[in-house]
């Protein structure tokens, strides 16, 4: 019990603490489960991939499902590895491409004001800003007169799954609980907002959007899939596709505002290559410190910050066994901050991910994006989206953060900045506006 109320109390310094007993640390479990932290990448790289059949999400999926559904993220084999083949083309480098449009007109439209807002919170205009790039750029939709809303329903609803997954015996969901109650009431107003823009758009299904993708898949049977599917689809992007972006880029700013140097390498690229104009989806692939520099944020402040998995039978790696029905904990910003695979682990060095060095970690070392089956499927389009957006905040504002709020992570179901990232962002001289 005295471990578990240090975990809760701080789970990111209690991970970071096991890796002095080795590399697969069992730890005792108020609920009777055994529970081990791994910090090897050979026995990660056995969970996530090697010894998939063995290994289930388990009881997190099971939290995230009350509120996103039986969607990729939260469903099992092998209904997980059908939606997975279902949607990949919908992630093909012409899809991305398309979206990187709607990403630029949206990050110009919503930075345009910055520099008169004096110190802000860029963290919540980070979230309105991704928010509208998933609804644009991946369903073809607007969000409307339901954007204050959803920012409630997503709110709320990680507040209940970041809180649910902390506990060792959660409250039954059938109780009627405070909590329990609020969270059942913003997924139904979640509910009620996607299924609205699934009748709206079924008669505008041909342009070539996540949505329209999802809209058009068929069963072995040739039958479209159930409504409830794909609205449990569409809710996995809504809260998991926009969050994770937006913290992302308020680490990026973060970290840029406390490293001047890397700052003005950064600017100069992005001068270079865009000259006068705003970045087009041309320009993802020629900016590449910009994109060293998102890859050692990653590296730092992953936004996936721990994996939770279960085992549904005798697991043996490296020597160790691990029986059945136990609970593993991986942490990518405990591994990706260990010093055996990165040199100077806790710096901001972009440049180790230059690709011109060769790579000297072990591939599961470095993980923001997960591993095996249940790699981030949208991973190229958020490295997309993450570069284009910062490429243009960079081209047009120079920025400082807020020094008198301590800046530190939050380890929500996302890793936050707690109380956001304030910051007050200036306007460069001279700035062309080509759109």
């Amino acid at each position: 019990m005295r471990r578990y109320r240090q975990f809760r109390r701080d789970p990111i310094a209690f991970l970071e603490n096991t890796k002095t007993f080795g590399d697969v640390v069992k730890i005792p479990s108020v609920n009777r489960q055994p529970t081990y932290i791994i910090h090897h990448p050979n026995v990660i790289r056995s969970i996530l991939a090697l010894d998939e059949p063995k290994i289930i999400k388990g009881s997190s999926a099971k939290v995230l499902g009350l509120t996103l559904g039986e969607g990729l993220l939260t469903s099992e084999r092998p209904k997980h590895h059908r939606q997975r083949r279902q949607l990949q083309p919908a992630f093909h480098a012409s899809m991305v491409e398309r979206a990187c449009a709607d990403i630029i007109r949206l990050t110009a439209q919503h930075i345009a004001n910055w520099g008169v807002r004096g110190a802000f919170c860029v963290s919540d205009a980070l979230l309105d800003l991704t928010l509208d790039i998933v609804f644009e750029g991946l369903f073809g939709a607007e969000v409307g007169k339901d954007r204050a809303l959803l920012h409630e329903i997503i709110e709320c609803s990680v507040e209940y799954s970041a809180t649910r997954l902390m506990q060792a015996i959660p409250m039954p969901y059938w109780m009627p609980t405070p909590s329990n109650q609020r969270h059942r009431r913003a997924v139904e107003q979640l509910d009620g907002i996607l299924y609205r823009l699934l009748d709206s758009m079924k008669d505008d299904a041909d342009r070539p959007t996540l949505l329209s993708h999802i809209l058009h898949i068929q069963d072995e049977t040739g039958q479209p899939l159930p409504m409830e599917e794909i609205r449990d689809e569409l809710a996995t992007f809504v809260i998991g596709g926009h969050e994770t972006t937006a913290n992302l880029l308020s680490w990026v700013l973060y970290l840029l505002s406390e490293h001047p140097s890397v700052t003005e390498k950064v600017r100069k690229e992005v001068d270079s290559v865009l000259g006068r104009r705003m970045p087009t989806s041309a320009d993802v692939h020629h900016l590449p410190y910009v994109r060293q520099v998102i890859r050692e944020t990653l590296r730092l402040y992953p936004p996936a910050w721990t994996m939770l998995r279960e085992t549904t039978e005798l697991l043996t790696v490296e020597n160790i066994e691990i029986p059945a029905r136990s609970s593993l904990i991986i942490s990518p910003y405990v591994v990706h901050r260990d010093e055996r695979w990165f040199q100077r682990a806790n710096e901001f060095i972009p440049e180790r991910f230059d690709e011109a060095n060769a790579h000297e970690w072990p591939r599961f070392a470095y993980i923001p994006f997960g591993g095996g089956s249940r790699t981030c499927i949208g991973n190229t389009f958020a490295m997309a989206e993450a570069t284009l957006v910062l490429a243009a905040i960079v081209k047009r504002y120079t920025w400082h953060h807020d020094k008198a709020r301590f800046v530190r992570p939050e380890p929500s179901v996302s890793l936050r900045v707690d109380g956001g990232l304030w910051a007050t962002f200036y306007e460069r001289a001279p700035f062309y506006q080509a759109l």
